[in-house]
Formats: structure tokens, C-alpha cells, sequence
């Protein structure tokens, strides 16, 4: 639980950096550090299958799942759904190959934006928030939950550490629910609800409570969190356990039911589902997952699921999934609900797929990709959604570590130069923050412990 505003709170172990790498010579235990690949965590010979369809439908049975989705749909969209094709997009005809696994990162011109670089104390930042209004900055460390004051010019000034996690079931990523008034945080098996007036101005306690998967035995490696525009429902992804897990938030925090009955369920997604995020319109769930089922070890996949389908029954959900490359990590939908965004870590490339190519024909639905830096994982549209910052991490530690710059509309229509360039920044950026208004983001930089400010409007 949190605790302990004011002064600062010592983890009570090493912080881990993403992926398993070494950080300032710290080598995190194997199997604790968030984002492993299958090979990282297991080891080669895993014994997975070198061939697995390109997409395909999953559900407990395919007869009734077809049945749902024509209640779902309406008797035209479930046609197209079983048999349509159509163009991505932009126009732009779906169905490109997904990339495969790759060593290289894309050429790219040195941008001259300034990242401003504040220290976070307790470790290494993982996820990272702005606060609804602006004024504060939020990054989980392995243990806490470090809290930033945002001055004049965008400063950060640190203000308050919360123990929020203790080793080996550390802090991971988070999101703030639309009105505003609680932070989820992914945090060792469950999410972890902090009211966000407590947390800004250090009034204990801080923590609503914890919402867990019932009956989780081992590490369940809690990574990804995401809510519904309604502030409902919320969706979890456990890494380690391949689940996504599905709770009723407003039944926790209206009643503080922090138990089994805010508990709806859980769907599995292969092996080592790491990013979630909602549409917009709150219609689609979409979540990515390192490894496939029955696939050779770095293969993953994008899934698209019904929201209401998971909110009513998750194990009877249908899973719409395609290919998405190699570790497919972070994932950022536009804010019209056509195109969802995917970061292929372990592929060195930014995707773009069709959503209504995910919901109808998802073999077809990748309709752009781009070459980046090494390790891409966080990702953020900006600009009024005509720029992605891209988090190229760079895992293998070569030195790459950077912001890529992309133009949208170029990427999505096919044409050279949509890669603008890159900005520099420290070691091993991870995640990116959008403030409201979208006039700077924050980055987390797990490898060299800090957060970088990035002011939008100086953007190429």
C-alpha cells in the first residue's frame, strides 16, 4: 500500500531496468524485470512451434463466439467480419507483411529540439503521468511513486515519494481515469487506486486500495493498465500469466469493494500481453503481446477486443489478433478511432493498422509501417495527432537511445521522409507522458534515472 508522503522512501531492493539489461552495473533478478522477451525469461528452447497462422479468431467456442459477434455487429457487420476486405487507412490499401525481427535502426536526421532532464530519486522511472491539470508529474520507480510539481518554463520540482510496491512485485505502468480523481497503477499482481488530490498535496492515505486477480499464484508481473471513457471498467495486462484482467472500477470505488466482487474476469492473450489501451470512443479494447501462442519466440501479436463483449464476460470475449511484429509493445490509438498505433520492439518499427480492418479482417489490417531507432516501446501522438514520439530504448545498450520523430500523415500514406528525425535523450527512455493540451510530454529514462520535458510546439 502507499504511504509515507514527504520525505523520501527507500526501495528495499535494486531497481530493474526494462528488459532485463543492466543498468549502472545493477543486473535485476531473471524473470522480475518487466517487458522480457519469451527468450529472456525461458530461455531458447521453449519448445514453440515455428509456424502459427497469420491471424485468426480465438474464443472458448467458435459457434457461439460467431453468434455474439452477428448480436454484436448486426447481420452486415458480422459478414464482413467473416469474409470482407477493404482499404485501410487513408484510403490506403491494408494487408502489408509484418515486419520481421531486426539488429538496425532507420537513418535519421539529428533534431535540435532541448530535452530538459530532472533526476528521480528511489530508482529507476517506469510509467509516467500528468495530472489533469497540469501542475503535477507522476513516475513509478519499482517501489515508489514519485510525485513532481511542474513550475514556470515546465520545470519539475520534486515534491513527494510514496512506497507503493515492495520486491520482487514492483510498480509498473499507470493511467489517471477521465475525471481526473484517481491514478491506477499497475502494481505487482493488481492495480494499486490512489485519489490524485491526496497524492498532490501529500494528505495520507493516498491509496484507496488494491484491485488483484483472485487466486494468482507465483508473479503475475502487472505492466500495462487502461480505463474505459466512462471511468467504469478497468483492464490490466499480467505479463507473466498471459492474462488481461477486467474489473469493475466505479463498484470498487463507490463502494469500496476493493475484493472479489469488483473482480469481472480475465481473457488470456498468449504469452506475455504487455500494452492495452482503450479506443476512444470506448468501443475496442486493444492489447499486445511479446510471444504467440504456437509461435517462434519473438513473434507477437496485436488483439482486438469487444469492450462490452469484456465487461459482460471476459472468458466468452472473442479475440480478434493479427501479426504486429517482433515483441510488439505500446500501443496508441488516433483519437478518431481509425488507426491503431503499435511499437514492434524487438522489429525496430512503428505499425499502423486499420481499426476497422482489426474488427472485420484483421489478416489485413496493417496498412503502414516505419522504421525507426533500436527498441522502440513508448509512443505518443502529438501536434493534434500529426507527429508520433517514438521511445527507441535502445535494450542492447549500443548507444542508440533516442526520441524518433514521425510525420503521420506521411506514414500512413506511404511516402518517403515520414521518419523527421531524431531527438537525443539519456538512457533507455521507456514511457511517454502527454500533458493536457498536449503543449510538452514527459519521458521516463530508466537506465540513467530520470525524466526528460519536451516542449511540443519546438518540435520539427
Amino acid at each position: 500500500g502507499a504511504g509515507a508522503a514527504g520525505g523520501p522512501v527507500l526501495p528495499s531492493g535494486p531497481a530493474a531496468a526494462d528488459s532485463g539489461q543492466a543498468t549502472q552495473a545493477v543486473v535485476p533478478p531473471r524473470g522480475t524485470s518487466p517487458d522480457l522477451t519469451a527468450v529472456q525469461l525461458r530461455g531458447p528452447a521453449d519448445g514453440y512451434q515455428a509456424q502459427r497462422p497469420r491471424s485468426r479468431w480465438r474464443s472458448p467456442g467458435m459457434l457461439a463466439a460467431a453468434i455474439v459477434l452477428i448480436l454484436a455487429l448486426g447481420a452486415g457487420g458480422a459478414y464482413a467480419a467473416l469474409h470482407g476486405k477493404g482499404h485501410g487507412t487513408g484510403g490506403q490499401v491494408g494487408g502489408l507483411a509484418a515486419p520481421g525481427c531486426s539488429q538496425s535502426q532507420a537513418t535519421g536526421s539529428a533534431l535540435s529540439g532541448v530535452l530538459t532532464t530532472y533526476h528521480v530519486p528511489n530508482g529507476s522511472p517506469f510509467g509516467v503521468a500528468v495530472s489533469p491539470g497540469g501542475k503535477f508529474v507522476f513516475a513509478t520507480t519499482q517501489t515508489t511513486l514519485e510525485v513532481f510539481s511542474v513550475g514556470h518554463g515546465r520545470t519539475l520540482t520534486h515534491q513527494f515519494s510514496y512506497t507503493i510496491a515492495t520486491n520482487p512485485l514492483p510498480a509498473a505502468g499507470m493511467t489517471i481515469t477521465p475525471n481526473g480523481k484517481y491514478l491506477l497503477v499497475a502494481a505487482g499482481d493488481g492495480i494499486d487506486v490512489l485519489d490524485v488530490h491526496a497524492v498532490e498535496t501529500g494528505q495520507e492515505p493516498v491509496q484507496l486500495g488494491s484491485l488483484t486477480v483472485p487466486g494468482v499464484s507465483g508473479f503475475g508481473r502487472a505492466i500495462g493498465v487502461a480505463v474505459t471513457p466512462d471511468g467504469k471498467f478497468a483492464f490490466l495486462t499480467l505479463q507473466f500469466r498471459g492474462q488481461l484482467a477486467v474489473f469493475n472500477l466505479q463498484n470498487a470505488i463507490t463502494k469500496l469493494a476493493f475484493n472479489s466482487s469488483s473482480y469481472v474476469g480475465s481473457v488470456a492473450l498468449g504469452n506475455q500481453p504487455v500494452g492495452v489501451a482503450v479506443s476512444p470512443d470506448g468501443k475496442w479494447l486493444y492489447a499486445t503481446s511479446f510471444v504467440a501462442n504456437g509461435s517462434t519466440p519473438h513473434e507477437g501479436f496485436l488483439a482486438a477486443l469487444s469492450v462490452a463483449q469484456l465487461e459482460a464476460n471476459p472468458a466468452r470475449t472473442i479475440i480478434l489478433e493479427t501479426e504486429a511484429g517482433c515483441s510488439p509493445a505500446r500501443i496508441v490509438v488516433s483519437a478518431d478511432n481509425q488507426t491503431v498505433w503499435v511499437s514492434a520492439r524487438d522489429s525496430d518499427f512503428l505499425l499502423a493498422f486499420s481499426a476497422r480492418l482489426l474488427h472485420s479482417d484483421p489478416r489485413d489490417a496493417l496498412v503502414a509501417k516505419v522504421q525507426v531507432g533500436r527498441s522502440p516501446i513508448g509512443l505518443a501522438l502529438v501536434d493534434g495527432g500529426t507527429k508520433m514520439l517514438v521511445a527507441d530504448t535502445d535494450i542492447n545498450l549500443t548507444g542508440a537511445n533516442n526520441l524518433a520523430v514521425v510525420n503521420v500523415t506521411k506514414a500512413l500514406a506511404g511516402q518517403p521522409g515520414s521518419l523527421i528525425g531524431y531527438l537525443a535523450s539519456k538512457l533507455l527512455p521507456h514511457e511517454i507522458a502527454i500533458a493536457p493540451g498536449g503543449k510538452f510530454v514527459v519521458i521516463s529514462n530508466t537506465g540513467s534515472h530520470d525524466l526528460q520535458v519536451v516542449n511540443v510546439s519546438a518540435l520539427p
